[in-house]
């Protein structure tokens, strides 16, 4: 079928800035922070994941799926019997992926909670992320209980994982399975020279540009480009680092002629300073390869970076940037497939 045109599509459709974790404090057992879900298809929550900082006295925290009160808070009842479960120590700066007692059956739609709650030890902090719900999704939000529930302002989104499965996790817009994020500045001479995404559509597509999340592209004038798998250039443009008002806001840069993408093509896009000024760039570091089915790429991106004339891959890395289509092919090049996949 014929490419056909569509509103300017940002592809992966779903993608928020985060620049740093940030640390909520458990240090008695009545305290806890949930995250609030609703659910996009039918789950069957076997696992959940949390990312924690510094812990103090060996502490140990119960994960608890519950229902949601009528105030949008979790009500401290579980969703099902059983439906937690109470973790060995936790040490300082882990990611744990934990085994509820009994899964949570949960239909499309359904509002529930993730609630980790401190059970012993002295204490502990649980990690989000730091940065900006920048297409203002009312869910997934946090709720931190230090002493009494509160709904977190804007700059606190969720980290975590729910999965169907010890290798499963689901894709929970707004909410990712992050390690840690990793912020580094280079400049034109640096070491990797560009960095970026090695990527696969699942729809062949026209490419008008690519937009820039949680990067701080104020501080430097940058190049962007698309290049095949093998390396070569299929299309550049440069952006002046200037002509932007918010450092860490989604930057959206042009290509002077549109790209034709094909479908289940590895293709590269990435980013590099043109000047000595420092590039601040983000990347966000995942807990294993496992997880990139729970970023917004589905599983069909990763972490890639080109220096002294190779490429080279990180399976468990990922960068936020998106592309800009303007035009699909409307027939999906595999079964199943939908643009908010």
């Amino acid at each position: 079928m014929a490419l056909q045109d569509v509103p300017l599509l940002e592809w992966p459709p779903v993608v928020h800035r985060a620049v740093a974790l940030t640390n909520v404090l458990l240090d008695a057992t009545t305290e806890h922070v949930s995250v609030i879900f609703q659910a996009m298809e039918d789950m069957v929550i076997s696992h959940v994941g949390s990312k924690f900082g510094t812990a103090t006295g060996s502490p140990t925290v119960e994960e608890r799926i519950e229902t949601v009160d009528g105030s949008g808070m979790p009500s401290g009842t579980l969703w099902s019997a059983t439906t937690n479960l109470v973790t060995s120590a936790i040490v300082s700066n882990e990611w744990r992926w934990s085994a509820l007692t009994a899964a949570a059956t949960i239909p499309r739609g359904s509002v529930f909670a993730k609630k980790t709650k401190l059970n012993g030890g002295t204490s502990v902090n649980v990690q989000n992320r730091f940065g900006t719900n920048d297409h203002g999704y009312s869910f997934p939000y946090v709720v931190s209980a230090i002493p009494t529930n509160t709904k977190e302002t804007n700059a606190r989104l969720p980290c975590g994982a729910l999965g169907s499965g010890a290798t499963s996790p689901y894709f929970l817009p707004g909410c990712f399975p992050v390690s840690s994020v990793d912020v580094t500045a280079w400049a034109l001479t640096g070491n990797p020279l560009r960095r970026g995404m090695r990527f696969t559509l699942p729809f062949r597509a026209r490419v008008v540009g690519m937009q820039f999340i949680g990067m701080n592209v104020a501080a430097s004038d940058f190049a962007f480009a698309i290049y095949s798998d093998a390396g070569a250039e299929l299309q550049r443009n440069t952006k002046d680092g200037d002509h932007s008002m918010m450092t860490l806001a989604p930057h959206k840069a042009f290509f002077s002629a549109p790209v034709i993408l094909e479908p289940e093509t590895p293709y590269r896009m990435t980013q590099e300073p043109t000047t000595t000024a420092a590039l601040p760039f983000a990347k966000i570091i995942l807990p294993s390869s496992m997880y990139q089915a729970a970023m917004p790429w589905r599983g069909r991106a990763a972490y890639t970076s080109f220096h002294l004339a190779a490429w080279t891959e990180d399976p468990a890395a990922w960068c936020q940037m998106q592309l800009l289509i303007d035009q699909i092919d409307a027939k999906p090049a595999r079964a199943g497939f939908s643009l908010g996949a």
